[in-house]
């Protein structure tokens, strides 16, 4: 009932943001894992996202349990059980994707589906690592995110660049340019924006960060930006933000709201939703525990 609930809220939210263009968020269909959720559900999750053009995800083989449970209560692996509720496709986002396949990968790349790489998260929860080199190859889209753990993507991006490296025991595995375009380029195929996102070309919206690198250990130029975008630069070296062509921080101020207002007030709802998980019963209670 609850997963029915939340889809119904979804298209609420959907019908009043997703067709208005000055809006910028937009409304999309995230169900939460296939060990939480039935076929049912699926089925009409996919058909809502038909309905309203919608994007689609769903947390898919970050760990074991979830590959574990697909095949007994199922008798298949979580992404062919995608396949045949017909969830898969190209509004479709697949997170994590860690414990994948060679045919769940075909499966993927067939269905036009996207991966979201969350590598801070996976290291976290030490679920593994995704096989995004084998991914990339096949040309299935792979995006960069965090799944809520460690929101600096100049860290998530040092990660990406890393972490495939020491799991295969190979250097030259993801080179800083596939992990830049994973964080933009590819990010803005995913919410099917490149024709307005993700790269600066005439005609795109002006979204665009500067940065102003404090100590570069050396030259920076076209043979190396990418690298030290990926290795060298951090957070801290962003000057100023244009958010559709209209500044949002410049001198490393925001310039639209007071910070420390904006703060007081989000750690006050945050506290409050906090209280209401705990309050509604021992479900959410055991899961706040665990």
């Amino acid at each position: 009932a609850e997963g029915f609930a939340g889809l119904a809220e979804n298209e609420r939210f959907i019908k009043k943001n997703n067709f208005d263009s000055s809006k910028l968020v937009k409304g999309a269909i995230y169900v939460h894992a296939g060990f939480t959720v039935k076929d049912e559900l699926l089925v009409k999750a996919r058909e809502l996202s038909d309905k309203y053009n919608a994007l689609l995800a769903i947390h898919t083989e970050e760990g074991l349990v979830d590959v574990y449970h697909s095949i007994e209560r199922y008798g298949v692996r979580p992404v062919e059980r995608l396949y045949r509720a017909g969830f898969l496709g190209p509004r479709t986002h697949l997170v994590h994707a860690v414990h994948t396949t060679d045919e769940e990968l075909e499966l993927i790349k067939k269905t036009g589906s996207h991966v979201a790489h969350n590598p801070t998260s996976n290291m976290l929860n030490a679920v593994g690592v995704a096989r995004v080199p084998d991914m990339l190859k096949l040309g299935i889209n792979v995006g960069l995110g965090n799944d809520g753990y460690v929101f600096d993507h100049f860290e998530v991006m040092r990660v990406a660049f890393l972490v495939h490296k020491v799991w295969r025991r190979d250097p030259r595995v993801m080179s800083p340019l596939q992990v830049f375009e994973m964080a933009t380029v590819n990010v803005a195929k995913m919410f099917h924006l490149n024709d307005q996102l993700g790269s600066i070309e005439p005609g795109k919206r002006a979204d665009l960060v500067v940065l102003k690198p404090r100590t570069p250990n050396t030259p920076v130029n076209s043979q190396t930006i990418y690298a030290h975008l990926v290795n060298t630069f951090s957070s801290r070296d962003v000057d100023t933000v244009i958010v559709d062509g209209k500044f949002v921080l410049r001198n490393n101020k925001l310039v639209n709201i007071d910070e420390e207002k904006t703060v007081d007030y989000v750690h006050g709802v945050v506290e409050r939703f906090w209280d209401n998980l705990i309050s509604k019963g021992s479900p959410q209670i055991n899961y706040v525990k665990d």
